[in-house]
């Protein structure tokens, strides 16, 4: 007898599901006389055989045909799996995830879809007839969290900080936050905060009235709904210098955008809405208040505090972001991950250590309280890898050279 098989062919990525393959392959070899196929077959076009001289059809019993498609049979190893992908939250999902395995449930999230699905680290497996699938892919699981709780904490202002989401007063943005008050993630400026969160709403700052000096209502009558750019940038003055990015950009303003010339790269670093002075749709209180911000922040010595600085006082200060030799030992986090990479090759590491600053440790780095303290811990580090004592230079050697083996001593 001879049977006809559909199954789940090589190119697909379900094939790679160990045991669903495995007990497919097992089905197909019991049987006899198997024709293996991952679409429908026309039986009337296979070809008869010849035996001790006599033509025998191919098929004696075109009627029996066998289709296996895991994602088709409910009782599946892959169907099983779909089915707790969906019907799984995603902190479950967590729980029971292994990091090792290629393939497992993954999630799906945008704005319009937040869900499990089954897949792997190439993305969803397509298998189950919904056709194209939206979201963005997550396989990793704790990425699709920490996305999603930074999409919901920017949607909380500091009156409805709750016990997820607490109000950064520096940034004057909400933060994921741990059960202790701490930002959860604290690997980049806009997911961190350098000063205490503020988790009761009776704590926030409040509002102190913006007093309009008389030359400046004379100086900005609004034309329609919009600021001239000689307005912005006057007010732009009571606090900044004409040497700033954003003074010059409004000196002879694109119509279009006033503030299309300047550094892009800046923007992502700014923590104040520089979009009011894009075509001026906005209040002179507005301005004011952004200004007043962008000022204070130029203070300081970290990305924003450069960002700032180039807009407000001196235009092509953000180049110098990088150059850490103007980094002092007293610069708090979050820290740029060039220069903590260079200060741990000075230190006598090399890219191998396990320790190397890098996006997936930063966070590490970004809680150590200064640059001089950052400092400190290499140090001591470094001592440790001629330590008499065997384990603890070998996990100093490991974490500066990423050499692991333990015969190895210097």
């Amino acid at each position: 007898m001879y049977r006809l098989e559909r199954f789940v062919d090589a190119s697909n990525k379900a094939i790679a599901l160990g045991n669903s393959t495995k007990n497919q392959n097992n089905y197909i070899d019991s049987l006899s006389d198997a024709i293996l196929s991952s679409t429908d077959v026309d039986l009337t076009g296979i070809t008869d055989t010849q035996q001790n001289g006599e033509r025998v059809p191919s098929l004696q019993n075109p009627d029996i045909v066998v289709k296996i498609n895991p994602a088709e049979d409910p009782k599946s190893e892959l169907s099983i799996l779909q089915n707790k992908c969906t019907s799984s939250t995603l902190d479950e999902l967590i729980l029971g995830a292994n990091p090792n395995d290629r393939y497992g449930c993954g999630w799906l999230y945008d704005n319009s879809v937040s869900r499990g699905y089954a897949g792997g680290i190439e993305g969803p497996l397509n298998l189950f007839g919904e056709g194209p699938l939206p979201g963005k892919w997550y396989f990793d699981l704790q990425d699709a969290k920490k996305q999603i709780l930074l999409d919901k904490c920017s949607k909380v202002n500091c009156a409805n900080v709750n016990k997820e989401c607490g109000y950064c007063p520096f940034t004057r943005r909400s933060v994921p936050m741990d059960a202790s008050g701490n930002p959860l993630y604290n690997d980049t400026w806009d997911n961190g905060c350098i000063s205490n969160l503020i988790t009761d709403p009776s704590n926030c700052p409040k509002k102190v009235p913006i007093t309009i000096p008389p030359a400046l209502k004379q100086q900005c009558t609004p034309i329609g709904d919009r600021l001239s750019p000689q307005c912005l940038r006057n007010v732009l003055l009571t606090k900044c210098s004409d040497k700033g990015s954003l003074a010059i950009a409004l000196t002879k303003p694109d119509p279009r955008d006033y503030v299309r010339n300047i550094n892009p790269d800046m923007y992502k670093y700014i923590t104040d809405n520089l979009g009011i002075f894009k075509k001026g749709g906005t209040t002179i209180e507005e301005v004011l208040g952004a200004v007043d911000k962008i000022s204070e922040n130029s203070k300081f010595s970290n990305s924003n505090g450069y960002a700032s600085r180039d807009l407000c006082l001196e235009s092509g200060a953000f180049d110098r972001y990088y150059d850490c030799s103007t980094i002092s030992d007293t610069t708090k986090g979050p820290y740029a991950l060039k220069c903590l990479q260079d200060i741990f090759i000075k230190k006598g590491g090399n890219p191998k250590g396990t320790l190397y600053p890098c996006t997936n440790n930063i966070g590490l780095y970004n809680n150590v309280p200064s640059i001089g303290a950052i400092k400190g811990i290499l140090d001591s580090i470094i001592k440790d890898t001629k330590s008499p004592d065997f384990y603890r230079q070998r996990t100093a050697i490991t974490y500066m050279y990423g050499i692991k083996d333990p015969n190895v001593r210097f």
